[in-house]
């Protein structure tokens, strides 16, 4: 019935970060994509984790529990001494929820996060919007290969863009500097 994908702060689609959900938001479907991307930031030597998720005031309560404590578990048990996760509420969500989840999930309160939004991962939709007419009637295979290659394809064209954007920089400061 849908997607949930996870991103990083430059809105780059993280690998094994994505997954099909059928039937809602299980919390169950979640854990797979987002342990992968934690294993995956472990390996890569991040130890500060900051996850914006619509429901992470639910979804965090028993998060550990259910990936570290299962009979195939997730992420190692030792999981909070390799990395410190901190759950949030992007700051359009959070309007829809209680007075605590204000107090506890908000970037405004959180040192570290900057003026984040916690909603760039929202931006993607627009643009894969167009697809779910395309994939409606696709088996899971073709589907599947779809979304993999639009995905593919956007996480191309941002990197593209953002070395645009590095070497422009670096002419600008070039400029600036010789006058």
């Amino acid at each position: 019935s849908g997607v949930f994908a996870m991103s990083c702060r430059h809105v780059l689609l993280c690998p094994n970060g994505v997954c099909d959900l059928t039937k809602g938001e299980g919390f169950h479907y979640v854990d797979v994509p987002m342990s992968m991307v934690i294993n995956t930031a472990i390996d890569r030597g991040l130890r500060d984790l900051v996850i914006s998720y619509d429901i992470a005031c639910k979804y965090s309560i028993n998060f550990l529990n259910r990936v570290c404590a299962s009979p195939y578990p997730l992420l190692p048990p030792d999981v909070q001494s390799l990395v410190s996760i901190t759950w949030l509420i992007g700051k359009f969500h959070l309007g829809g929820h209680r007075e605590e989840c204000h107090q506890s999930f908000n970037f405004n309160y959180t040192p570290g996060v900057g003026r984040m939004s916690g909603e760039l991962v929202e931006t993607i939709w627009s643009y894969f919007d167009y697809l779910k007419y395309q994939t409606r009637e696709m088996g899971p295979g073709a589907r599947q290969e779809m979304l993999s290659d639009a995905m593919n394809y956007w996480n191309w064209r941002k990197i593209v863009k953002l070395g645009m954007l590095q070497s422009g920089a670096a002419a600008l400061i070039l400029i600036t500097s010789s006058t």
